[in-house]
């Protein structure tokens, strides 16, 4: 259901280059020769170890880019990590200089990248960099290159560090950290096994889903956001049991691109606020805490915008024919609920090892994400943060919220 727009005015962004397609990441090298002759590549330890890194390394060096490779990023990267990353570019780029950085991995290996590549032309500790447009001049050259299908970093404007004394996730918000070319190639994601195929994948569920509820949603982030929904909704279960099904890496690797842009012009909302609130302090991959937060949020939202949930069951392959709106709005709650347990993820907070009496403190963590509330259909204070957690905690997905 598109939304009345003419009152409001906003912005499109994305990476100037998309390249998509099994073996586009051979392209890299071609591509990153534009820029320069002196490449940083940010990866992580496993993609290093396991050699996969070589996918990237071959085609640069083939293409006559030197390469130094920073293979130190670890999952849920926090602000010591950040600052790590920034000051290995910064020398890089005063010692024997640096013309394009490449991220390649998850989602953390790409958010590593972006800090890496506005380090040496922003000088600032990485902290004062957290929140929205705070990073004062575009970085180096960046580009992204997926191995999961989920984060939809390769085309955000966003770059995530966790903040261990806040026990929060907090965002780099700029458009100076979009990469300049994002490459998605299905074919890097194979490798992944069931349970990361799972996680990532539920997490580019829950950046279409918050983005086709948000509150800035537009003409250019619906139909994104809804085929998102539904290549996923095709693709996630297939991955999920062969990891080898090619047809369905390649789906789900273009629903993680989609609900990047989506979500990345439009704004998460409460959904990522309630993931962020508890993941930190319980080590809940990213992930998995947004799939468990996805379903209550959706009910909760369904109050305000029962019409967008509608679609996004229509979206899922939900049979809607004679059902009222909020009938249908129903169904799409629960079709997520359902995609859960076949994934075999966790659906409360209790599967995950939060205890019940941390619920007021967790919902008071929630209401410190502004930045992703302020775009929620509807308004989340102390009550209602404590009344999404209780439900979280029981499973109580029915439960009036």
């Amino acid at each position: 259901m598109p939304r009345h727009e003419a009152y409001r005015v906003y912005s499109i962004r994305a990476p100037p280059q998309v390249v998509l397609g099994c073996g586009a990441v051979e392209r890299v090298g071609g591509l990153a020769k534009l820029f320069g002759e002196r490449a940083l590549v940010v990866t992580g330890r496993g993609a290093v170890e396991s050699k996969r890194v070589d996918r990237v390394l071959k085609p640069l060096e083939e293409a006559g880019v030197q390469v130094e490779v920073y293979g130190e990023v670890e999952p849920e990267p926090d602000m010591s990590l950040a600052e790590r990353v920034a000051e290995h570019a910064r020398r890089l780029a005063e010692s024997r200089g640096l013309d394009v950085v490449v991220g390649f991995g998850g989602g953390s290996s790409l958010d590593m990248a972006k800090i890496a590549s506005i380090a040496p032309l922003n000088r600032d500790p990485v902290r004062s960099y957290v929140g929205v447009d705070k990073v004062p001049r575009k970085g180096l050259p960046l580009i992204l290159i997926p191995t999961t299908a989920g984060s939809g970093s390769e085309v955000s404007r966003v770059a995530v560090v966790v903040s261990e004394e806040d026990e929060v996730k907090v965002g780099v918000v700029s458009d100076n950290v979009v990469a300049d070319v994002a490459i998605v190639d299905p074919e890097l994601t194979v490798t992944m096994n069931p349970r990361l195929t799972a996680s990532t994948g539920v997490d580019a569920l829950s950046h279409a889903i918050e983005a086709y509820m948000s509150l800035g949603a537009n003409s250019y982030t619906d139909p994104l956001a809804l085929e998102a929904v539904s290549l996923i909704s095709w693709g996630l279960r297939r991955a999920y049991a062969d990891g080898e099904d090619l047809e369905a890496r390649a789906a789900m690797s273009e629903a993680a691109l989609l609900a990047g842009l989506a979500f990345s012009n439009a704004g998460n909302c409460a959904g990522h606020a309630a993931a962020y609130a508890f993941a930190v302090k319980y080590r809940v991959p990213h992930g998995i805490s947004c799939g468990i937060a996805l379903p209550y949020i959706m009910k909760f939202n369904s109050l305000a915008v029962p019409e967008r949930l509608a679609d996004i069951a229509v979206a899922m392959g939900v049979e809607v024919s004679g059902l009222s709106v909020r009938e249908a709005a129903q169904l799409a709650v629960a079709e997520v609920y359902d995609l859960l347990l076949d994934l075999n993820l966790p659906t409360t907070l209790e599967d995950v090892g939060v205890p019940e009496e941390d619920i007021m403190s967790l919902a008071s963590n929630m209401l410190k994400s502004r930045r992703m509330l302020d775009v929620n259909p509807r308004k989340v204070g102390v009550e209602e943060a404590r009344r999404i957690f209780e439900a979280m905690w029981h499973g109580d997905v029915e439960s009036k919220l």
